[in-house]
């Protein structure tokens, strides 16, 4: 890796940190060259544009959550072992602290209509879009190895899944503790025993 090629990683991995917590418009040329003591001009060698750098923000913190729970689940064989594990990654994931604002795509997802650009409302919207059709896909592989009963609704089920996720990062955001991540397992091994076939 280049010595411009490393500078543009540090600097790539600080805007993803800042946007998880700031938000994406709060991620700017201006804001980024403030955080890693550089000059506008030093950012923008980099990121032409600031669509541009929140793009490759989210591109980042894809690769950064594919590598932390999507590559982890996929080692597992399809089927209840594969939703067991999705959901043990992403409260891993969530306890990391790989992101120091929580998950990034939660709250990009939260903040769409404030999003100054389309460009990065698609990205977010892209890459959101891609886990909710990940789990569904594993809801019915699930189905298909005859391992869920087969008049199991994929979609509604899919959302109860992401719905306790997203219930966990809110009680832990609220209630400041880790308790909520094993009422949340609880909450899922409850869903997959009640369409278990």
């Amino acid at each position: 890796m280049s010595r411009k090629d490393s500078a543009k990683e540090l600097i790539l991995n600080k805007a993803v940190q800042m946007a998880s917590v700031a938000g994406l418009n709060g991620l700017t040329i201006g804001s980024l060259a403030e955080a890693v003591a550089m000059s506008k001009g030093g950012i923008s060698a980099h990121f032409k544009s600031k669509t541009e750098l929140q793009v490759a923000a989210v591109d980042r913190a894809s690769e950064l959550f594919q590598a932390a729970v999507i590559g982890q689940v996929l080692a597992e064989p399809a089927g209840i072992a594969r939703l067991s594990k999705l959901c043990d990654s992403w409260f891993s994931y969530l306890q990391q602290g790989i992101f120091l604002g929580g998950c990034f795509f939660t709250n990009a997802v939260l903040e769409l209509d404030d999003l100054d650009n389309s460009e990065v409302r698609a990205a977010v919207l892209r890459y959101y879009h891609n886990y909710l059709n990940f789990i569904e896909q594993c809801i019915a592989e699930t189905v298909q190895l005859g391992q869920f009963r087969h008049d199991t609704p994929i979609a509604e089920v899919a959302l109860q899944f992401h719905g306790i996720e997203i219930a966990a990062l809110v009680w832990r955001a609220v209630r400041s503790h880790e308790a909520q991540f094993a009422t949340a397992r609880a909450a899922i091994d409850n869903l997959i025993a009640t369409y278990r076939s």
